[in-house]
């Protein structure tokens, strides 16, 4: 019998030094995940470290905005930024379209240097379009490896947000291979009424194949809490 988890629930299930893979469509609003997942993180005293990759953080957030969200939450995260114009957070590091093996030797020493002494919760936005970018078999397979990389870092949460429609129109591997790399896979579906997740992936066996359901939010509701419920 499937169990209907909040959002609140799942994530105080993590463990740090896991990554995960939340799956989105072209249909689906991602970013209302992204804005629950950055308001627990500052309930908690977490870090808040967001990779942007080619101005994702910007389209984020500006949809948040048209649905009557708050969204000084993430003006107030660190933001490493990779391509793009638009900035959004407190930026520690911008790092230029350019081969992917400089970018990724930049980001390293980035995010070793904003990691610190641990408990941060990073988010990585716009990882299709880093694959788009670099769509050779050799750059995806060293963006591949960047993820390996902090894999077991007790001193994150990677969260990985990815349009599997791009994906899967780049190279049809790519999906297969973050799918194994993580260790909790979050599935993002959608209804008129309420948005869904399915966990159809995660090392704690309490939440494989749950489901996480919130109401949808516009302007003219108030601001969801982090324990609000929704029901089938």
């Amino acid at each position: 019998m499937t169990t209907y988890f909040d959002i609140e629930q799942v994530l105080n299930k993590l463990k740090f030094g896991e990554s995960v893979l939340i799956e989105y469509n072209s249909l689906t609003h991602p970013e209302f995940w992204l804005f629950l997942l950055v308001q627990w993180a500052k309930k908690k005293g977490y870090k808040i470290v967001i990779d942007d990759n080619i101005d994702t953080l910007y389209s984020f957030k500006a949809s948040l905005e048209l649905l009557g969200l708050d969204t000084k939450v993430l003006e107030e995260a660190l933001v490493i930024k990779t391509g793009g114009r638009k900035k959004v957070g407190n930026i520690i590091g911008e790092i230029p379209i350019n081969d992917v093996r400089v970018e990724s030797s930049k980001y390293v020493n980035f995010f070793v240097s904003a990691i610190g002494g641990g408990n941060v919760i990073n988010p990585v936005l716009g990882l299709d379009r880093a694959f788009y970018i670099h769509s050779s078999k050799e750059e995806v397979m060293a963006l591949i490896r960047n993820g390996i990389l902090f894999k077991g870092d007790k001193r994150r949460i990677a969260f990985y947000f990815v349009n599997i429609d791009v994906l899967n129109n780049i190279h049809p591997a790519i999906l297969s291979w973050l799918e194994e790399l993580v260790t909790t896979i979050i599935r993002i579906q959608q209804s008129l009424k309420e948005m869904r997740a399915l966990i159809v992936k995660s090392i704690n066996h309490e939440l494989n194949g749950e489901e996480v359901i919130v109401p949808f939010m516009t302007k003219n509701r108030s601001e969801p809490t982090l324990s609000e419920k929704g029901y089938p």
